[in-house]
């Protein structure tokens, strides 16, 4: 019936085990327009998949491509031979006039097969090049992020918490600027500590501090615990979470830690499988880092290793540390905020300006 099937409920009947029969109300054309679009709808192998000369515009691919509706074409010379590729994602911004030569894919970029091959090694083929497909890019002339992700240096947009995920997921976080100095470099540290194979400066504490402030501090902070150093920056233990969960406030960190001689430390130098190995084999959360003269240099964290592994994508420093830019504006006072957040570790300084062409942005 004309009113139930055509191409569109053909290919659903078909697809749940059925067949549809398309009607006949309409011209032989049309009808067999409908039976091809069904038989090219899901199929293992397209036999005469569509193709297009090089010499088409992007006009004629999408009116053709809307038309036959399919998402792309195969690029071919007179004898049939592969030239390349169009696809959607190929003519999404050329212009109407632009030609297939200029937009398509090009034969060496394309990963092929011979006409035997079987459904399992073409789906290895897929699966095997999709791996490898890099998204990386250039933020800036020294910064590379793995995905071309950014999120906008709007307070409403990107604080610390949004360039941390940003960063996790390979782009990079620009953090506004509506704050004081004080505040965004505060952001700046906490995305700069957020994610690193490497602390090279944790949270320390003297043993004398109570477990109030401690508690205070972490809060602040947002981290876990403390490593607890005397005068010379000497390691005497750890205190976490767990070690002042039930302590009086009154308690002092020398009361309260892990000592010194039931910590598992290594060396600066210490490699991360090393490292990963060393806290599996004493079932530890923290490993400290300290030198011949037991002094800290740094500390490495299960969920920091873990973090690395779970997120090969994550935009990183050399450092290991998440990438994040920070936001400044072009008054004379803006130096001092853009120098003070390049010591605090950002990685990029946007210069965020309504109207970059300005006498006091140009000057």
């Amino acid at each position: 019936m004309d009113t139930v099937t055509e191409d569109a409920m053909a290919i659903a009947v078909a697809q749940n085990g059925g067949i549809g029969v398309i009607h006949r109300f309409n011209t032989v054309e049309q009808q067999v327009a409908m039976v091809k679009r069904v038989k090219r709808a899901e199929s293992y192998v397209i036999s005469d998949p569509y193709t297009a000369s090089p010499e088409v515009t992007v006009a004629q691919m999408r009116q053709e491509a809307k038309l036959r509706g399919v998402g792309g074409f195969l690029i071919v010379n007179e004898t049939h031979e592969l030239l390349g590729v169009v696809s959607t994602r190929d003519t999404l911004f050329a212009a109407p006039t632009d030609h297939a030569r200029d937009v398509m894919t090009p034969r060496d970029h394309l990963v092929v097969a011979p006409p035997d091959v079987s459904m399992s090694e073409a789906r290895q083929l897929l699966h095997q090049h999709r791996k490898e497909i890099s998204l990386r890019t250039r933020f800036s002339r020294r910064v590379t992020i793995n995905n071309p992700i950014v999120s906008a240096n709007m307070d409403t947009v990107t604080e610390d918490a949004m360039a941390i995920a940003v960063a996790q997921n390979g782009g990079i976080g620009v953090i506004h600027r509506f704050n004081t100095v004080e505040q965004q470099v505060a952001m700046v540290k906490r995305v700069k500590r957020a994610e690193s194979y490497v602390i090279s400066d944790p949270y320390t504490a003297s043993p004398e501090v109570t477990v109030a402030q401690m508690r205070q501090e972490a809060k602040l902070r947002g981290v876990g615990g403390f490593l607890i150093v005397n005068e010379t920056h000497e390691l005497l233990g750890v205190v976490s979470t767990r070690d002042t969960l039930f302590a009086a406030p009154t308690d002092h960190a020398r009361d309260v830690m892990t000592p010194r001689d039931h910590l598992v430390v290594a060396p600066p130098d210490v490699s991360m499988s090393e490292a990963r190995q060393l806290l599996h084999q004493h079932r530890k959360e923290k490993l400290p880092l300290v030198n011949d003269h037991n002094c800290v240099c740094g500390l490495i964290t299960s969920k920091d290793i873990l973090n690395h592994e779970e997120r090969p994508f994550a935009s990183l420093d050399g450092r290991g540390q998440l990438l994040v830019a920070a936001a400044v504006g072009v008054k004379a006072d803006d130096v001092a905020r853009a120098e003070a957040l390049a010591a605090a570790g950002a990685d990029a300084v946007v210069v965020d300006v309504a109207h970059g062409h300005s006498d006091i942005c140009i000057e």
